[in-house]
C-alpha cells in the first residue's frame, strides 16, 4: 500500500504497521497535533503512576487536611497560629494545651491530698477539682474519639481513591456522569465504612466483626477486588488499562446544538438508568447539565442501573 494512498483500510495499515513497527513513532506526534494522546501498556502505566495516581493523592490528602484543620477548629475553638501551620502541628499543639490544663488540674489535687488534713477549704477545692477532673476527662475523650472516627474516615477516602484512579480507565464508553458519580459515591461511602487500618499501614475490610476474604485464596479481600466487584457494571471487562477509555463524561446527543425536546415522561420501554440517560440525550438533553441531572435524578432513583 502505497504511503500517498488516501484509501487504504485499518487491515492495510495494520498490516504495514507488522511490518515497520518503528513508523508507530512517526504517527503518534501526528496524532498529537490533532489533539489525540496515544500511550503503549507500558507508558500509560507511568502515566498512572507519575501523573494521575499523584494528582488524586494529592487531592485527597489536601482534602483530608482542610478537613481536619476544619473538625480542629470545631472541637477545640482556636485557630491555627499561621496559615502555613502544620495540620499536625496544630492538632498537637491545641490537644496538648486542654491535656495541659488537666495536668495542672491534677497536680493541684495532688498537693491538697498529700502530707496533712485538709482544711474545709481544701475539701470543697478537691471536690470541685475531682469533677472538673472527671467531666474534663469525659469531654476530651468524647472529642478524641470523634476525631479517631474523622480522621479513619478520610484516611480511609485517600485509600480507596488511589485504588480506584486505575479502573476508571477501564470504565465503559459514553456513561453518564451523574450515573458514574452516584453510582462511585455510593461504593466509597460503602468501602470507607468497612476499611480496618493495620500497623504497618495495609487495609482490610470488615463486615461488622467478620473479616472479607477471597473465596478462591481465602485471603483478605483487598481494595482493588472489593471496587472491582461492586463497580462491575460500570467496568468493560475487554478494555485494558491504557487507552483514554470511557470516563464518565457520557454520551451525545443526537440534536443540533440549542434543540431539544422537552422531557414529559419516562417512557414505558425505558426500566434502567442508563436506559433513561439515552433517551434524554436523543432528546437533546446535555449530559452533566443542571436539567439532565435533575430529570435523572428525580425519573431514575427507583430504577436499576442496567
Amino acid at each position: 500500500m502505497p504511503i500517498t494512498d488516501d484509501n487504504f483500510t485499518a487491515e492495510e495499515l495494520t498490516a504495514v504497521l507488522e511490518k515497520k513497527p518503528e513508523l508507530i513513532g512517526q504517527i503518534k506526534p501526528v496524532l498529537a497535533t490533532r489533539k489525540f494522546i496515544v500511550h503503549d501498556e507500558t507508558e500509560h502505566a507511568n502515566y498512572l503512576k507519575t501523573v494521575v495516581e499523584p494528582k488524586i493523592v494529592g487531592e485527597a490528602n489536601k482534602k483530608f487536611h482542610d478537613n481536619l484543620d476544619k473538625d480542629v477548629k470545631e472541637l477545640f475553638g482556636e485557630d491555627k497560629v499561621a496559615a502555613d501551620e502544620k495540620s499536625y502541628v496544630y492538632l498537637k499543639r491545641v490537644a496538648g494545651a486542654k491535656m495541659k490544663v488537666l495536668g495542672e488540674m491534677q497536680t493541684e489535687l495532688d498537693k491538697l491530698k498529700k502530707g496533712h488534713n485538709p482544711s474545709e477549704a481544701d475539701k470543697l477545692r478537691i471536690a470541685e477539682l475531682e469533677k472538673g477532673l472527671q467531666d474534663k476527662a469525659t469531654e476530651y475523650d468524647t472529642e478524641l474519639k470523634k476525631r479517631d472516627t474523622v480522621i479513619n474516615k478520610m484516611k480511609g477516602t485517600s485509600a480507596v481513591e488511589k485504588e480506584l484512579a486505575p479502573l476508571r480507565a477501564k470504565f465503559k464508553d459514553n456513561l453518564p456522569k451523574a450515573i458514574v458519580d452516584n453510582f462511585e459515591a455510593g461504593v466509597i461511602e460503602d468501602i470507607v465504612s468497612k476499611i480496618r487500618f493495620k500497623e504497618d499501614g495495609g487495609a482490610v475490610l470488615y463486615d461488622g466483626d467478620k473479616l472479607l476474604t477471597d473465596p478462591k485464596t481465602l485471603l483478605p479481600l483487598t481494595v482493588t477486588q472489593y471496587l472491582t466487584e461492586k463497580l462491575g457494571d460500570l467496568i468493560d471487562t475487554g478494555k485494558g488499562g491504557a487507552g483514554a477509555g470511557g470516563n464518565g463524561q457520557g454520551g451525545k446527543n443526537d440534536k443540533k446544538d440549542g434543540e431539544r425536546t422537552e422531557f414529559t415522561a419516562v417512557p414505558g420501554d425505558v426500566k434502567t438508568k442508563l436506559a433513561l440517560s439515552d433517551y434524554l440525550l436523543k432528546l437533546g438533553y446535555i449530559d452533566g447539565s443542571k436539567e439532565f441531572d435533575e430529570i435523572l435524578e428525580k425519573h431514575g432513583k427507583d430504577l436499576p442501573l442496567r
